[in-house]
């Protein structure tokens, strides 16, 4: 009995050490493909390298927006005490404004645009769950509450979907079999 005990023990043993040299092989592989695609870290060192100036580029652009709400905000402001047709019109403006921004986004960094999608989808899905006191009770949900944790799922959904039709979302598709 503590031969057959020994000989499972090194069998298991055995199966072990295999998976983990699997294991390290499967983690390089994902590491060169995260190195050679979307991200290209070692490029980020040449400021003229494209993927230097597409960070520079997203850079600016949190910058401007982050710099640029205030004045948006007074303006706002400023206008619907004056005039709330006017303001609306100017919400509409800024609202098709920044859709144009995040379309330019998706467009040109798909990679970042989808994980941008899967943080605001979390988020989403958390504000809903603190509003309703982490009640998972969802018959009792008022609707607002239903679709707005309804479309945090969509936009999760939607951030999976910008991610897999970049190469290193494909690299992880192959990786997890899901062909």
């Amino acid at each position: 009995m503590n031969k057959e005990f020994h000989e499972k023990d090194i069998e298991i043993r055995k199966e072990l050490e295999e998976l983990i040299e699997n294991g390290k092989k499967n983690i390089s592989e994902i590491e060169k493909i995260i190195e050679n695609n979307d991200f290209r870290i070692n490029d980020l060192n040449d400021p003229n390298s494209k993927s230097a100036v597409n960070l520079r580029i997203v850079r600016n652009f949190v910058i401007g927006t982050i710099l640029f709400l205030p004045i948006t905000y007074i303006l706002l402001t400023y206008v619907k005490g004056f005039n709330e047709v006017l303001f609306y019109f100017l919400l509409i403006f800024y609202s098709l404004l920044i859709g144009l921004i995040f379309w330019f986004i998706r467009k040109k960094y798909r990679l970042l645009y989808g994980l941008i999608e899967l943080s605001v989808g979390v988020t989403a899905i958390f504000i809903v769950l603190q509003s309703v006191n982490n009640s998972l009770d969802i018959f009792y949900w008022k609707i607002e509450k239903l679709m707005s944790f309804v479309g945090g799922v969509y936009i999760l959904v939607r951030g999976i979907d910008n991610i897999s039709v970049t190469n290193f979302g494909k690299k992880v598709d192959d990786f997890l079999n899901f062909k």
